[in-house]
């Protein structure tokens, strides 16, 4: 999953390597054939870098934030985890 850390307004991703939930893969990348969209960027640089921050949570958790953000387009659950994790 992706946060931005962006400010202003921002949404959760699901992301991988070759693919991302954003409506810019969705449109530009899938029906375009254009570039990956910057979530992907920037999902490979982290990757690469091991500049990240791993979570493990149970399954429960891990569907209550999948819901989250499907639904909402950003999970509470998922920050409140990482905000007791500092």
């Amino acid at each position: 999953m992706f946060l931005s850390k962006e400010s202003g307004f921002h949404k959760d991703h699901i992301v991988g390597e070759r693919s991302c939930d954003c409506e810019y893969f969705l449109f530009s990348t899938i029906y375009k054939e254009k570039d990956v969209c910057v979530h992907i960027k920037t999902f490979i640089i982290a990757s690469r870098r091991e500049d990240f921050v791993k979570l493990y949570v149970s399954d429960l958790d891990f569907k209550e934030i999948l819901t989250e953000i499907f639904a909402y387009g950003k999970s509470l659950k998922l920050r409140k985890l990482l905000s007791l994790r500092e």
